[in-house]
């Protein structure tokens, strides 16, 4: 059953937004500083797309058509002309129409959740997944020196699907392609099979990045 349609100011971006995951924001341009002052005056929640065609900046955007709702959780003015602000995603939705009567877009959208959230499938891939997300940011901590782990337990499938899409280091087609899948399992069983390929190329390349180590350590003990 399709839900309410409502109206929602829209940025496009050179990113995905998926619920649950903060953005921050430097807000400069006039149009996107209205909206924020709109958004402020009376709903503090706006939608965020991936470009599709076009750029951030200058002209307008033609975005993808499902994306996030964004609440605007923080607002540090840094002059008359720029903000920075935080924002959380919270809902997905799709997009089916946009008016160009603001400066700002405006969409007509209506929500898009999650289906099959009781899929009996899903408990199992939501434990495969946590399995292979703790592994997957294990290698990308190494590969970056640096420490990346869950701080917190997850409380759910459908947490975990949105979690895993924010997390994989993968080109933002592929974030959208997660972002537009229906069902909850289909979403878990794309992402399980995304991690162990990510897991799979990762450890191919340390590997190699050690056995270079120990190739230049041995020359240097002979030398």
């Amino acid at each position: 059953m399709p839900g309410k349609r409502i109206t929602l100011p829209l940025f496009p971006l050179n990113t995905v937004l998926v619920p649950g995951m903060t953005l921050p924001l430097r807000i400069f341009e006039r149009r996107y500083l209205q909206m924020v002052r709109d958004c402020l005056d009376s709903d503090p929640v706006f939608g965020v797309l991936l470009i599709k065609e076009g750029q951030e900046v200058g002209e307008s955007a033609a975005p993808h058509r499902v994306g996030t709702t964004a609440r605007i959780l923080s607002v540090e003015r840094s002059s008359s002309e720029e903000l920075h602000i935080v924002t959380l995603g919270e809902e997905r939705f799709l997009l089916h129409g946009i008016s160009h009567d603001k400066l700002y877009l405006v969409g007509e959208v209506e929500p898009f959740p999650l289906e099959d959230r009781e899929d009996p499938g899903a408990e199992a891939l939501f434990d495969a997944s946590l399995v292979l997300l703790a592994a997957y940011l294990d290698l990308i901590s190494q590969a970056n020196g640096i420490d990346i782990q869950l701080r917190q337990p997850v409380a759910g499938p459908a947490e975990m699907a949105y979690l895993v899409a924010a997390l994989l280091q993968v080109p933002l087609a592929v974030k959208q392609e997660l972002l537009e899948i229906a069902g909850l399992g289909k979403m878990l069983q794309r992402e399980v099979a995304l991690l162990q390929s990510e897991i799979t190329a990762l450890t191919v390349m340390l590997r190699g990045a050690q056995l270079l180590q120990d190739e230049d350590a041995s020359g240097l003990a002979i030398n």
